[in-house]
């Protein structure tokens, strides 16, 4: 009986161990933008305007849907296909084949990425602010343009008995939002800019989330997140609390 107590003691420590790591490592993602409120441009206005009433600085974590305009810079071009956007994302795929116990396999991998950080406008029927999009989770931009460099390979490079790889092709591909395009933000909201109140990455290390899926999808798909990272914490704390248990089951006995 004291050797099967100790055996649940050691499992149910390591299970709980493992369930917490999880739970402490995942992306700090779902706990903000299932808590907080969607506002409009004209409150968040007026969230600046208390804050100057009482003397203090605008940083409120908040979710806002809107339509992107042109930012101080104007109109932007995506860099290959020349498409007119807001923001642009362009990414690069390297397509290769490669030998493995004697036979081809066909494989990719990015090599490249690259994305525009000029800020742009977000406005509502009640007014405009400012989106400064650097390291922003961008979610659903469309693709705006392809191409494809082929390559062809020599023969040595397709010899099983060297076992090399050759790049058959590098793809690039870019997504944009284009103006005039309906989006979900969620980020802070700050006053550090004299015109208007600017959307940008949380100064904690939150979120910043610009997506062109619907508010209450992408709400909801959070909520879920974080009842599933809730249900891992518990466990972790159900399983040491069973392996303490066990230990103190070994010892009575």
């Amino acid at each position: 009986m004291s050797g099967l107590l100790l055996m649940v003691a050691i499992g149910s420590a390591v299970g709980g161990f493992y369930f917490l790591k999880r739970y402490h490592e995942r992306p700090a993602v779902a706990d903000p933008v299932a808590g907080t409120e969607t506002w409009t441009v004209e409150e968040i206005e007026a969230l600046r305007q208390g804050s100057e009433e009482v003397g203090t600085r605008l940083r409120r974590q908040v979710g806002i849907v809107a339509v992107v305009g042109p930012g101080p810079d104007g109109v932007l071009t995506t860099p290959e296909g020349g498409v007119e956007c807001v923001w642009w994302r362009m990414d690069r795929t390297r397509h290769y084949v490669e030998w493995s116990n004697g036979r081809q396999y066909p494989a990719t991998e990015r090599i490249g990425q690259n994305w525009s950080r000029a800020a742009f406008t977000l406005s509502d029927e009640t007014g405009t602010l400012v989106v400064r999009p650097d390291d922003a989770e961008v979610v659903g931009a469309p693709e705006v343009f392809s191409r494809s460099e082929e390559f062809e390979p020599d023969g040595s490079a397709l010899d099983p008995l060297l076992g090399r790889q050759a790049t058959t092709d590098v793809v690039y591909v870019e997504h944009a939002l284009k103006v005039g395009a309906k989006i979900f933000v969620h980020g802070e909201a700050r006053d550090w800019d004299k015109e208007f109140v600017t959307i940008s990455k949380p100064l904690d290390g939150g979120p910043l989330i610009l997506s062109t899926r619907h508010e209450r999808i992408v709400r909801s798909e959070a909520e879920e997140q974080r009842t599933m990272d809730e249900m891992t914490r518990w466990k972790g704390y159900g399983l040491i609390a069973l392996a303490v248990l066990a230990v103190i089951l070994f010892y009575a006995t």
